[in-house]
């Protein structure tokens, strides 16, 4: 792995060098960088991500399940490590380190890009919605180039702007949406999007059809600000790759919380447990289970839970309802009808009987009947 992680910053670091960025920092095997502007950004992602299947890994991480070659219409879409990237646009606090004569970059916007970051999996480039916002402003760029012949593009005299700009079209990429998510620590949920490069598109339909065991994740977190900087992180891990569901709740207590709401209905609906009914019931709670712990959202789950407590308090209200008949039995019928002819309660009537069958010693007090 040492040997994996020195081919991965020595690709990162000269393609830094190609296109153009800072090197923040790094944090163990991960990577922060600075750009000027969000093209730049963007390419350096996909510059990497496409140099680093082309890159001399040993034998020894291309053998693993996790490093092998992957090949989707064939073009090679994984192989080797993978890297997974976060890109953000923002101001963010710097200084000079008084140790290290550098600039460093802090604050809110570096956070939110680190987590914009670890929204993605091996592989994948996440992006915000400020990114996708600035690419919006750049003509030609999500669209058609609606810029006059001889016109310098974006009026920005830039020579290495508008060449990155053609080198990105060149390349091609597409953007998938995400949609809203919760980020640690950020109170307002954030507009996240996947960004590949042309070359890469296989990676998305891989990703729908299975979660699939590729590359060791690398983590490299990207970042772009308002006044052109842009930062990245990356992060070295052996375990598979998997779709990583962020969430606060247990999931195991809400499938026992489906198991305890289940069990009540078989006993108030009078269903046994080896009865065809309950049995449909606990097969079904099952797979409810294995969902949940699987794949359920925050969201879902409390879903979920809204509905198991609303369920148990209409049970809770009926339970007693539904011993007393059963303990009434067939006599149920003989008790509403005279109720209704002497305009009582047949509980009332039920009671004063039993009190007369107490006084005269005509029967033993039941056990349990109010």
């Amino acid at each position: 792995m040492r040997s994996a992680i020195k081919i991965h910053d020595a690709v990162m670091r000269r393609t830094l060098r190609s296109i153009g960025g800072y090197e923040v920092k790094t944090e163990g095997d991960a990577f922060m960088v600075c750009f000027q502007d969000t093209i730049a950004a963007l390419l350096w992602c996909f510059t990497v991500q496409l140099q680093l299947l082309e890159a001399d890994w040993p034998a020894g991480i291309l053998e693993t399940e996790e490093g092998r070659e992957i090949q989707k219409e064939n073009k090679i879409i994984y192989r080797g490590l993978s890297v997974r990237m976060g890109i953000h646009l923002g101001t963010p606090v710097y200084e000079r380190n008084p140790i290290t004569k550098r600039m460093d970059y802090f604050g809110p916007v570096v956070n939110k890009a680190s987590r914009i970051c670890n929204a993605a999996d091996g592989g994948q480039i996440c992006i915000s919605s400020d990114v996708i916002a600035a690419l919006r402003e750049m003509p030609g760029v999500l669209g058609e180039d609606k810029t006059r012949p001889g016109s310098n593009m974006l009026g920005v005299k830039s020579h290495s702007l508008n060449r990155d700009i053609q080198q990105l079209k060149r390349l091609g990429f597409h953007i998938v949406e995400l949609g809203e998510h919760r980020l640690k620590g950020l109170e307002t949920p954030e507009m996240l999007s996947l960004v590949f490069p042309k070359q890469l598109a296989g990676r998305m339909e891989l990703e729908k059809n299975e979660a699939s065991p590729i590359i060791a994740s690398l983590t490299v977190t990207p970042q772009t600000n308002v006044t052109e900087t842009s930062f990245r992180r990356a992060s070295s891990s052996t375990t598979p790759f998997t779709r990583p569901i962020n969430r606060k709740i247990d999931a195991s207590l809400v499938a026992s919380l489906s198991s305890i709401t289940a069990r009540l209905e078989c006993l108030t609906t009078g269903h046994l447990a080896n009865s065809s009914r309950a049995t449909a019931l606990f097969q079904y709670s099952q797979a409810l289970h294995k969902r949940v712990e699987e794949a359920a959202s925050d969201e879902e789950m409390i879903v979920l839970i809204e509905n198991f407590v609303a369920r148990i308090e209409v049970f809770n209200n009926n339970a007693v309802s539904s011993l007393y008949l059963k303990k009434v039995g067939r006599f149920a019928n003989v008790l509403e009808k005279l109720g209704e002819a002497i305009d009582l309660d047949p509980s009332h009537i039920l009671r004063a009987l039993q009190i007369y069958s107490e006084v005269e010693g005509l029967v033993e007090k039941p056990n349990g009947l109010l």
